[in-house]
């Protein structure tokens, strides 16, 4: 019924009521009796049709009310008053609390309809939201048919006599008479045999399957087509079937049992009475009150962590594989810096966003911070919303590999299964759970694995479909007890402890890291203040870049300012300390413990490795000075300065090169040189000079000669000694090519058949062969080196000689075809116009010169306007060009027929 129609029919006092709870200033109209309905009606009925003003009353509800309304709704939203009070145990006041704020409404008995209703307006339910939970149910499936579909329903199930006309009627007789007992057993026994067939087998698979599955319950791959018209029967008509989600095509379609059906025939045909609280099966067996042995709550830590591993990696200069990426065995050497019970697929986890982002870069084979990394981390709202996205749109780290990031391995399964849209899936299910409220994981799993069948119903046509769908729930697990636990969005709890850090299996069905299903437990969640705001914001939303001011609600803290500094030489550290000076300090100090509080510890060698990143011992002092509330102990002091004074005491470092003199004069000239002061590092002694590294020296040699100085340049690679020997400095790559390349002489000098090197090639190529027993492997790289120039020569010869074969075969062809041409058609056969000028003349004649071998006489419009006249051998045309040989250039090429201006055939 409209909600037109249900406002027209209350007192003024409830609209009144009505209007206080949606916050809506009444019309001064209103306050005469004679209208006051009437008015009160058409003020409220376009707003409480508006979504706006519906969310904020909606807000307003209690728990209890919330609930009601879910339990009304998920029955299509309409339920006899009766039996709304007997499985919600006695809730009049709330039903009537309900009605006087203008969201349930009474209706008594109507049209042969003896029982009082409770129903929800149509108007509601367009943009009311069920969750997911509490899907499935007979009326809302009634409800979400089209129109004509349910009508047809309605009359097979009622008959036409009895069939009502209102909407909301027909949902409640439907549900009425398939949710007795009595009348179900009959009517499934009812069913043709096939339709029972059919329906069996569905309720056999917990009342959920694809389509397609139950055309053929024997193969995927073939269909019996004629159960097709009694499987649409069974769904159209019976109202024991329902589509569920629609797939690509109706083989592909979810198609389910109503769960208050499948309860009743799975009880052995007994009413369903449940309550509310019982149909929520996603909180524990005992639905009370559940608080686990052991609560991890990641929001606190999430950033600190990130910023901590960063340094880490920093410090360590860890190497760069050469596909990229960091190694699992050093990250798993870096574990102990961050916080407790973290696992190895976190560090490589944030490493992933890390090197996504830029934020470490390779630096001489090494991962290094990036210059904008401290400048990055000053907002710290800002650096949560961009990991909270890198997750939510990259496809670099796919829970369902075995390490996470992506891998050969893996890269099917992820495409397959389609990583995004499952992780869209879980976020849309877990925004519509309550906060604050502890969720089994397996019973969510077991909510939403219909919609993700659905979703994934492509599967079902795929080989690899069975082992793809066995690893569906442990990806789901893992975007639950992994990635949104680390992103803080849930927090984990067990009813044993320990709480392992992740609930994946390993590869071969048993525990990676600590796997709480070896111990028999299970894990539960539940939002966090920081989910909560994160899935009411943009962090999760790819089309919102960069962040938008909603996301400054974020509980996101990271401001503090103050530490700890104590005279042991530790540093305590908050939680929440500003990310830019927790930076700082990982520079200059190393992480003892990182747990709710973090230390620090100060020494010697965490100094030494901040003095030789560049950061000087007054700007450490400074540091702990600005954030620690008393003064430094004086242990730390000394610390400090002792460390900066003795910095340097020895120095080690690369050098470019050397400048060797004999003349300290000569010495002392070059360090004054303006010129030179850029390549000279230090001096040692009156005869040595150390250059800079990476220093020019054939450059610098240029500039000595520019000062009247003759220096020697010795080269790298050429060594001259004493008795007039040289030493050569190749790498091993160098070393193949080269005695490939005198193999290569040696070949050519058999090949034909003359002695070029005058026989010092044969003696070259023995003494650049070393003796191969000491190197194992040298003697096959260098066969295979040598082995591949002969090849190419071999190659690159043959075609050669192919291609001045071709064009001497082609040259005597043409002799040949002018020497016969006075026996065939010459161009006195011709009838068209020659010379041609028009442009189907043209074509006409270059087409009798094709087909016959003629030669002809071209006026030619060049590229740049000019006019060039030359004779063509035209051979074919090709899409509309015409491809000819020109006698001139004695090569073939493309010529445009509209560029053409006149033809001759000669």
């Amino acid at each position: 019924m409209k909600l037109k129609v249900y406002l027209k029919a209350l007192p003024a006092d409830t609209l009144r009521s009505i209007g206080s709870h949606w916050n809506l200033k009444l019309p001064a109209a209103a306050d005469e009796a004679a209208a006051a309905e009437q008015v009160l009606a058409d003020f409220l009925y376009p707003r409480l049709q508006s979504i706006q003003y519906f969310r904020g009353a909606f807000d307003r509800l209690t728990d209890s009310e919330k609930e009601i309304l879910n339990f009304v709704a998920a029955h299509g939203g309409v339920i006899p008053f009766a039996e709304l009070m007997e499985r919600c145990n006695g809730c009049g006041e709330l039903v009537t609390g309900l009605h006087s704020k203008g969201f349930l409404f009474l209706l008594e008995s109507e049209k042969g309809i003896k029982k009082s209703l409770v129903t929800l307006p149509d108007a509601y339910m367009e943009f009311y939201e069920l969750p997911s939970h509490l899907r499935g149910y007979l009326g809302e499936l009634l409800r979400s048919m089209p129109s004509q579909g349910r009508a047809e329903m309605a009359e097979n199930i009622l008959g036409t006599e009895s069939l009502p006309d209102k909407k909301h009627l027909v949902i409640h007789e439907v549900r009425s008479r398939l949710l007795n007992p009595e009348f179900l057993r009959g009517y499934v026994d009812s069913l043709a045999e096939v339709e029972r067939e059919l329906f069996h087998a569905l309720f056999e698979r917990n009342g959920t399957a694809l389509y397609r599955e139950l055309l053929d319950l024997e193969s995927l791959k073939r269909f019996d087509h004629s159960r097709a018209e009694h499987l649409n029967n069974l769904i159209n008509l019976r109202g024991l079937v329902f589509v569920s989600a629609e797939g690509q095509n109706k083989y592909t379609n979810l198609l389910v049992i109503p769960r208050d059906l499948f309860h009743t025939i799975s009880t052995g045909f007994k009413r369903d009475l449940r309550s509310p609280r019982e149909l929520d099966d996603l909180g524990s067996e005992d639905h009370g009150a559940f608080r686990p042995a052991v609560v991890v709550d990641n929001s606190n830590s999430l950033l600190r962590d990130l910023v901590i591993l960063a340094s880490a990696i920093d410090s360590a200069k860890l190497k760069k594989l050469s596909a990229g990426g960091i190694s699992r065995n050093d990250l798993k050497k870096l574990l102990p810096v961050l916080s407790a019970g973290k696992s190895l697929r976190y560090s490589a986890f944030l490493a992933s966003f890390l090197l996504a982002k830029e934020l470490l870069i390779e630096l001489n084979g090494c991962w290094a911070l990036s210059n904008g990394f401290h400048a990055w981390l000053q907002d710290a709202r800002t650096c949560y919303h961009e990991l909270a996205q890198w997750w939510a749109t990259t496809q670099d780290w796919f829970e369902g590999a075995p390490e996470g990031s992506e891998s050969e391995s893996s890269r099917g399964r992820r495409n397959l299964l389609d990583i995004l849209q499952l992780r869209r899936l879980v976020l849309e299910e877990i925004s519509a759970l309550p906060a604050g409220r502890w969720i089994l994981c397996g019973h969510f799993l077991e909510t939403i694995m219909p919609r993700v069948e659905a979703a994934l119903s492509h599967l079902a046509t795929n080989r690899k479909a069975t082992r793809l769908q066995a690893t569906i729930s442990t990806v789901l697990e893992c975007i639950i007890g992994e990635s949104l636990a680390w992103l803080g969005v849930v927090s984990l709890g067990l009813k044993k402890a320990p709480l392992p850090p992740s609930p994946r299996k390993g590869r071969n069905g048993g525990s990676e890291e600590n796997d709480s299903r070896k111990r028999g437990t299970d894990f539960v969640f539940r939002k966090t203040s920081l989910g909560v705001a994160a899935l009411d914001s943009t962090c999760f939303d790819p089309r919102m870049l960069p962040r938008d001011v909603r996301d400054e609600s974020l509980p996101v803290y990271n401001g503090s300012q103050m530490i700890i500094v104590q005279p042991n030489l530790e540093i305590v550290a908050p939680p929440d300390l500003a990310l830019d000076k927790l930076l700082l300090l990982t520079r200059c100090c190393f992480v003892r413990n990182n747990d709710v509080m973090t230390t620090f510890e100060i020494s010697r060698d965490s100094l030494r490795g901040a003095l030789d990143r560049g950061m000087r011992g007054e700007e450490v002092l400074k540091l702990l000075k600005s954030l620690s509330r008393v003064d430094i102990p004086r242990t730390v002091q000394q610390l400090i300065d002792d460390c900066t004074v003795r910095h340097g005491e020895v120095r080690l470092g690369p050098a470019g090169g050397f400048v060797l003199v004999d003349d300290p004069v000569v010495l002392e000239e070059i360090r004054s040189s303006s010129r030179l002061a850029d390549y000279i590092r230090d001096a040692i002694g009156d005869k040595a000079l150390l250059l800079a590294p990476e220093v020019n020296i054939p450059r610098m040699a240029k500039e000595l000669q520019n000062l009247g100085l003759m220096p020697r340049l010795e080269t790298e690679t050429v060594h001259a000694t004493t008795d007039e020997r040289y030493h050569l400095t190749l790498t091993p790559e160098e070393m193949f090519h080269m005695l490939a390349s005198v193999r290569l002489v040696a070949r050519l000098e058999q090949e034909l058949g003359s002695d070029i090197s005058d026989g010092n090639v044969e003696v070259l190529a023995r003494k650049l062969n070393p003796d191969t027993s000491a190197l194992p492997a040298f003697g096959d790289i260098k066969e295979a080196t040598a082995g591949a120039y002969e090849r190419k020569f071999e190659e690159a010869f043959k075609a050669r000689l192919h291609e001045v074969a071709d064009k001497y075969k082609t040259q005597v062809s043409r002799l040949v075809g002018k020497t016969l041409r006075g026996r065939g058609p010459s161009k006195y056969h011709y009838k068209g116009a020659n010379p041609a000028v028009e442009k189907k003349d043209i074509i006409a004649l270059l087409t009798f010169a094709c087909e016959h071998e003629l030669e002809v006489e071209v006026l030619y419009l060049r590229q740049n306007d000019q006019e060039a006249k030359f004779s063509l051998s035209p051979k074919s045309f090709e899409g509309g060009r015409l491809y000819a040989h020109c006698s001139e250039t004695d090569s073939d090429s493309m010529y445009a027929p509209d560029r053409i201006l006149r033809a001759k055939l000669l």
